[in-house]
């Protein structure tokens, strides 16, 4: 009776401690890599605030500012899995300084551009410098948490996404208004330097703070390490290791599936990050700093479906439903807009509803493939599939500025990329499992 009594307490116990340790693990790392991703869409897509300015100075046409919108996922395409193969190598903290210096540095640099041509070459050099930032946290957090518990923490790093686009607007649209006062350049310029000048300091602070890996991390006891270092092990058991190496990796046809329906997704994310600036204009609110508050309202609402779908998601261990049904929500925003154009709050709502997807998707999208990859396959395969959906980023701000250039409006972009979410949720059922943890 005393044995069968010890053996519940003792589980329970365990079940305290293990739980503590995550609890711990994500108060140290998840504010760290939430600011980071918040400055790095900040820094990504101000040109769609510095577009309500800077388009005459430039001399730029809707579609060659889409051109230029693009060229930076072609920058950070080249480099992706090569920086993500060199996180593998060397370390978080030597890869994250490198890509957050880069990238600050080049943003500020922005404000200095005078012709289309030095704006081209600019974005193209800011996608090379954040090349690998992303599938780099992601490798990273599966240094840190098994799979059963990966989709609720990268969730809050794309919450950090959704917390950029809530602050950034207003604080663009802020900058924009009254950097008029401080003289020395355009407003479209200062946004571009105040907003880069902190990823370099954070870059800088990151290589103090994180450790590459569980058993450099002083802050964890020894139980505290084997009980994660024990789940780590029991989790790689447990996926459905198909690859082992690169070689192998793209040799698999369902990683083509997985890089596909995150080109999706990441196209439906830039259309909303680099257009909905512009939507709200031709609605005919004109004050900057009010664009930059109603730009907001869709990020809120993103942001709050996405974690309740994120955790419910994590809760019944299932990933294909809880992505594909959300990002059914995006193509119906997307698909509606014509009904409401320049109409501001039927634009609201379908950017609102369309927001829900887009980063219900990004959340839970990173806790499928990583289960077929082994852990040496995973930089690369991470790498490959980002690579993939990275050119959505380029072909979806060009879609939609020659739709505007040639038409006058973004309906017919609209349309084009709700046929491509749509795409994105079936091929979700081909590449990912019934089940998945």
């Amino acid at each position: 009776m005393e044995t069968s009594a010890y053996l519940p307490a003792a589980a329970e116990a365990a079940d305290v401690a293990r739980n503590k340790l995550y609890r711990k693990l994500t108060l140290r790392l998840a504010p760290f890599i939430f600011v980071a991703y918040a400055i790095n869409q900040l820094n990504r897509f101000n040109i769609s605030f510095a577009k309500l300015q800077f388009m005459k100075d430039l001399a730029l046409s809707d579609f060659s500012f889409a051109l230029g919108a693009g060229l930076f996922f072609i920058g950070y395409v080249i480099f992706e899995v090569p920086s993500s193969l060199y996180l593998q190598k060397v370390g978080a903290r030597a890869t994250f300084i490198r890509i957050m210096v880069l990238w600050g540095l080049l943003s500020g640099l922005t404000a200095f551009v005078h012709t289309p041509t030095q704006f081209y070459l600019v974005r193209f050099l800011l996608g090379a410098a954040e090349a690998g930032f992303m599938p780099g946290v992601i490798l990273y957090l599966t240094y840190w948490f098994p799979a059963n518990r990966r989709a609720r923490i990268t969730s809050l790093f794309y919450l950090a996404a959704t917390t950029s686009g809530v602050i950034g607007g207003p604080i663009s649209g802020l900058i924009l208004k009254y950097s008029q006062a401080w003289g020395l350049m355009s407003s479209w310029q200062w946004l571009f330097v105040v907003e880069g000048v902190p990823t370099v300091l954070l870059g800088v602070f990151a290589y103090y703070y994180l450790q590459d890996y569980p058993k450099d991390a002083k802050w964890l006891s020894r139980e505290e390490k084997d009980i994660l270092t024990q789940d780590l092990k029991e989790d790689h058991a447990s996926a459905n290791h198909n690859a082992v190496g690169l070689r192998d990796v793209i040799k698999l046809p369902r990683i083509y599936a997985f890089g596909l329906a995150y080109f999706a997704v990441v196209a439906a994310n830039n259309t909303l990050a680099v257009w909905a600036p512009t939507l709200i204009k031709d609605t005919g609110i004109r004050d900057v700093f009010d664009i930059g508050i109603l730009s907001a309202i869709p990020y809120v609402v993103g942001a709050i479906g996405m974690l309740i779908i994120a955790g419910h998601s994590d809760k019944m261990r299932e990933r294909r439903w809880h992505f594909a049904l959300p990002f059914a929500l995006t193509a119906i925003g997307f698909a509606l807009i014509g009904l409401f154009y320049a109409n501001i709050y039927g634009t609201i709502i379908l950017l609102s509803l369309a927001s829900i997807g887009i980063f219900t998707a990004f959340a839970i999208f990173w806790a499928m493939p990583t289960q077929y990859l082994s852990t040496s396959a995973k930089a690369a395969g991470i790498g490959y599939i980002s690579t993939i959906g990275m050119f959505g980023g380029f072909f979806s701000p060009i879609i939609l500025g020659y739709a505007k250039t040639v038409a006058g409006t973004f309906v017919g972009g609209f349309v084009a990329m709700a046929v491509i979410s749509v795409i994105g949720v079936l091929l979700i059922f081909v590449a990912a499992p019934k089940t998945s943890t």
